[in-house]
């Protein structure tokens, strides 16, 4: 647990599930170019961790569940070009996470990816009723949401309901990103969705 630097070699083709889980000293990984895979709770705890460098033209199309989880000192990743999924909380927990690239080869991205980052938090400060990372929706405020909801009312029964309009250039929704908002009834979705 003494690493604080490690450069994943050439050869290796996975990272297996937890494999660096909790070195609370490592400080930067460097991906290889044939990574494909980088297993569930692969760098969770990595509470040191400040850089994550994937090298040009890296083969990854797969980020794990709770891959990165709690890693606390982590501000800002370019996640390669070829990367097709991030699952479920994959940077949950990442405090100090500010920016995240995503690529346009990104097809599904899990629930609660980005919860109790710097990204989300600062969007939840400034009253948004989505949260965005780069051009893909992945949460949204349901008590902002209802406190802007329309309310049709007759002498049986008050419903809500709520059109939400989604920004011109978003490419993705996060798997449960509404799933807060049980009244959601209708969602301007542009062309642009995968």
């Amino acid at each position: 647990y003494g690493v604080t630097d490690f450069e994943v070699p050439d050869g290796v083709t996975q990272i297996s599930t937890g494999a660096f889980a909790g070195c609370d000293k490592l400080e930067s990984v460097k991906i290889g170019k044939k990574v494909q895979q980088i297993g569930d709770f692969a760098f969770q705890l990595c509470t040191a961790l400040t850089k994550v460098e994937f090298v040009a033209d890296c083969a990854l199309t797969y980020i794990g569940q709770r891959a990165f989880y709690g890693d606390s000192a982590l501000v800002s990743v370019v996640l390669p070009a070829k990367l097709a999924t991030l699952d479920n909380q994959a940077f949950l927990n990442c405090s100090a996470l500010e920016t995240v690239n995503m690529p346009s080869s990104l097809s599904s991205l899990g629930s609660d990816v980005f919860k109790s980052t710097a990204i989300v938090d600062k969007q939840k400060e400034e009253n948004a009723e989505l949260y965005y990372v780069g051009n893909w929706v992945v949460g949204c405020d349901a008590q902002n949401l209802y406190n802007k909801v329309d309310v049709i009312a007759d002498a049986e029964n008050t419903s809500y309901e709520k059109t939400l309009i989604i920004k011109a250039n978003t490419v993705g929704i996060a798997a449960y990103a509404f799933s807060s908002f049980e009244k959601l009834t209708l969602v301007n979705m542009p062309a642009t969705v995968k």
